[in-house]
């Protein structure tokens, strides 16, 4: 489902039960939905067993009469109508060639096999100006030029590393520049002189690579590369240089259990990767932060036994490691962010809580929040985020407050989903105070500050769907609403300005008999 379309909720009605039922929530409907193909892949018999059933399909425009809207594919350059989707709105007329999501019931097929559709919600799924150019997850999203850069990740349509670079301000999404070398960035970090450097990652699905790239005034320059291919690790400009800790490597067996426990740096001029003080114990990712006085702590991650509960600081001018507990609960996939005064916010996470008695383990999601103090490693508590969630996105905000954005809440099913809450922390009073929610609940979005606002775009939204949406806390909905819900099969009244066809009415009195 499109995260436009849960903008607004949905709202539809199933026919594949006996008696209809409403149906609540991406989630929900994604259950009725017996395949995940697009129609234009469809055989004729297949629609045809997808008649009377809601479905979910996308295609390209390939004309508009009145009231119909015509959806096709393109092949060796001609286009082929294989879907119709009524519109009650005939002023609703996107161009040609732009990708629509249709979101309803299939009502039957016309006489050249094309499946009728009688829509719930109609999305016009072209990028907009405050939207990426592509579906991507694990993007990277880092302060540039007084706005910022998205890079990086997995391009969810085409299935391929995402090369594009867009630059976020104040007046949407633009195009920058193409990453080099087919590959995803396991980190893209913004030196002290303002310079981005793209580090090792992954090339296609799993293979673990050295590159580094550098880009400052629009261009590209290479390395110098990492002395070992890695992946998953953290990163972050300490000490003047680039402090790279951790992750995972070893060409093709990334993602398995080769963690690493080795450090390098690249000073301001160096021409090459120095080795570091390794790592207490493995860890592989969770965030690093830079701190104020040339440290740098690493919160969340995981080992080889499992989820981190621990933080990590190092200390540059030493050369050391230092491990730190960080309260007595066993708390992981915390959101965290390093306030204007030095300190740790933490919120959210994953709660582990043992059952002497059972003799068993069991997590749950949690709504603490922590002030963590680096340097006298004292850990204070301020009043719990308004809804319990794992891994929110906390961005720190130039007044001292922090913002505490989306994250994975329980869902009904056992499950989990994105969540929509926004908090505001005021570490000075001691409060939290409850925000508008975001227009798409959402969870792993990139963040950053840009002109004074809050930017956060992509992440995962209902259903798991990559999100390329851009919220400034006021983008405006894209939906057009084909009508209010479908309609009523079983004998209720259709708005008398309904288009009609045989196939409607066919199955309409054949669903009342």
């Amino acid at each position: 489902m499109s995260e436009h379309g849960a903008r607004r909720g949905w709202r539809s009605w199933l026919f594949a039960d006996p008696a209809p039922r409403r149906v609540g929530s991406p989630e929900e409907a994604a259950e009725a939905f017996e395949l995940q193909q697009t129609l234009q892949l469809w055989p004729r018999q297949a629609r045809e067993r997808f008649v009377g059933k809601a479905v979910r399909t996308w295609g390209l425009v390939h004309g508009h009469r009145g009231r119909r809207l015509y959806l096709g594919t393109r092949v060796g350059g001609s286009a082929q109508a294989v879907c119709v989707a009524h519109v009650l709105d005939p002023s609703y007329a996107p161009a040609p060639g732009a990708p629509v999501v249709v979101q309803g019931t299939c009502r039957g097929l016309d006489p050249q096999g094309r499946a009728v559709l009688r829509p719930s919600l109609l999305v016009d799924d072209s990028p907009k100006p405050d939207e990426l150019s592509v579906r991507r997850t694990g993007a990277h999203l880092v302060p540039y030029g007084g706005g910022a850069l998205v890079m990086g990740g997995w391009d969810a349509q085409m299935a391929a590393p995402a090369l594009s670079v867009e630059q976020v301000d104040h007046l949407g999404v633009k195009h920058a520049t193409q990453l080099p070398g087919d590959r995803r960035p396991a980190a893209v970090v913004v030196s002290h002189d303002g310079v981005v450097f793209a580090i090792g990652g992954r090339r296609g699905v799993s293979e673990a690579v050295r590159d580094v790239h550098r880009y400052s005034a629009g261009h590209w320059r290479e390395g110098p590369d990492l002395p070992e291919p890695w992946t998953d690790g953290v990163a972050a400009p300490v000490g003047g240089g680039i402090l790279v800790a951790g992750g995972v490597g070893d060409g093709r067996l990334v993602g398995l259990t080769d963690f690493r426990r080795n450090v390098w740096w690249l000073g301001p001029r160096a021409m090459g990767w120095d080795a570091r003080a390794q790592l207490v114990q493995p860890r592989k990712g969770g965030r690093l932060f830079s701190l104020h006085d040339g440290r740098a702590i690493w919160i969340g991650g995981v080992t080889p036994e499992g989820e981190a509960h621990t933080a990590l600081i190092y200390d540059a001018h030493r050369n050391t490691w230092t491990e730190l507990p960080l309260g007595r609960a066993p708390i992981s996939r915390r959101g965290a962010a390093v306030l204007r005064d030095g300190r740790i916010l933490l919120a959210g996470g994953h709660v582990e809580k043992i059952h002497r008695r059972l003799g068993a383990s069991s997590a749950e999601m949690s709504s603490h929040v922590h002030l963590f103090d680096p340097d006298g490693h004292i850990l204070s508590a301020l009043p719990g985020l308004s809804v319990a969630r794992r891994d929110p996105t906390v961005v720190a905000l130039p007044d001292g407050t922090a913002m505490v954005l989306g994250g994975e809440v329980e869902g009904d099913d056992g499950g989990v989903r994105p969540s929509a809450a926004v908090d505001r922390i005021h570490p000075g009073q001691r409060a939290v105070q409850l925000q508008s929610p975001l227009v798409v609940p959402r969870s792993h979005p990139g963040v950053a500050l840009v002109h004074q606002a809050v930017a956060v775009v992509g992440g995962l939204g209902p259903g798991h769907q990559p999100l390329r949406s851009l919220e400034r806390r006021h983008v405006p909905s894209r939906v057009h609403h084909a009508q209010a819900e479908v309609y009523d099969l079983f004998g209720l009244d259709e708005p008398e300005d309904a288009p009609t066809d045989p196939f409607t009415e066919d199955l309409s009195r054949s669903r009342r008999g």
